[in-house]
């Protein structure tokens, strides 16, 4: 069994989006041991480095939340089309609303909150694919157009003084305005603040991230560092940089940043990193077979365009050989180097 560093530790990665397959199944192990029970409130306040107590649940409540759970696993599985779903995802899905379920009953049953038929809002988890784009309208009326790959966890109903989401991925929000209730998106490493505005978000795991605006004003604060901070303008992009934990902000043209939403699939960097986004938009294993390709460049973007022909095309600039299997494409060759 593990101590209580150890578990702090694991709850502060599941918090930060940083866990493998094998710790999710802790978490759910964690939240579901009696033995964790009365130490849970106590993990999460460290875990989180915000200790919010106003939760309360009734016990009423248990079953509804259960079946959330459940409907939000089978609902992951049919947005795929009949395509089997990683044991993994499923993991994930439950996990996100395990975390939630199980923080608002215990904070509110050791921290002596009493009776309150009051229900807490069910949490939604819905994620858009590989290979697929997917529309979601929020409670409150914002539309998000979600890219490949991209998960954004949010509550069926927001709390009366704040809207609260959080995604790991890439999505245009087009937010309602409401000065009363501010609109706040968490990922891994920034903390954004609108109140009604229009902008493409990119937080992927393990990659940058990226905020362009398009109309209103955003303000970006670091997760790990509250005095880091930035408001933005239409037409600027903010980036932050994992290693020194500091924002960048520099104008570009917008357009540029919201291509995919149209099918355009824009590709800028070395072919390791771009590999990325392939593999997202087209729902394909990019194999590298040598590293000599892996830092060769390229500036491109393809409209509506079928694999074949972006590889063909790549293949040719790059000057490396490819193959399909499956779902696997194998890249070889000399490369530009």
């Amino acid at each position: 069994m593990k101590n209580k560093a150890e578990l702090e530790l694991l709850l502060t990665k599941y918090l930060n989006n940083q866990c493998s397959p094998s710790e999710l199944e802790e978490v759910i192990a964690l939240l579901t041991n009696s033995d964790h029970i009365k130490i849970l409130p106590e993990l999460y306040a460290k875990a989180s480095n915000k200790f919010q107590s106003d939760f309360r649940m009734h016990q009423t409540h248990k079953e509804a939340l259960w079946d959330q759970i459940k409907s939000e696993t089978i609902e992951s599985d049919r947005s795929v089309q009949g395509r089997l779903v990683p044991i993994n995802q499923v993991i994930r899905i439950a996990a996100s609303v395990l975390l939630f379920v199980a923080m608002a009953y215990f904070l509110s049953k050791y921290l002596g909150h009493s009776g309150g038929e009051e229900a807490i809002a069910l949490m939604k988890t819905v994620e858009s694919p590989y290979g697929k784009k997917s529309k979601l309208t929020l409670p409150d009326g914002s539309v998000v157009i979600m890219n490949s790959g991209t998960i954004i966890n949010y509550p069926q109903a927001f709390a009366k003084n704040s809207r609260e989401i959080s995604i790991t991925g890439e999505a245009f929000f087009d937010i309602t305005r409401d000065e009363s209730r501010p609109f706040i998106i968490k990922t891994e490493n920034v903390i954004t603040q609108v109140l009604g505005t229009s902008f493409n978000l990119k937080s992927y795991q393990e990659e940058p991230f990226e905020l362009t605006l398009v109309t209103g004003k955003v303000k970006v604060a670091s997760v790990e560092n509250e005095h880091e901070q930035m408001t933005i303008l239409p037409n600027y992009q903010v980036s932050f940089n994992r290693i020194d934990e500091g924002f960048k902000k520099q104008e570009v043209n917008v357009k540029e940043y919201m291509g995919w939403k149209e099918g355009v699939l824009v590709l800028n960097g070395d072919l390791q990193t771009i590999s990325k986004s392939i593999e997202r938009w087209y729902n394909k294993r990019i194999i590298f077979k040598t590293e000599n390709i892996k830092g060769c460049r390229i500036e491109a973007s393809y409209v509506n365009e079928y694999l074949d022909n972006v590889l063909k095309s790549l293949s040719d600039l790059m000057n490396f050989e490819y193959s399909i299997d499956g779902n696997d494409i194998i890249l070889d060759g000399k490369g530009c180097k």
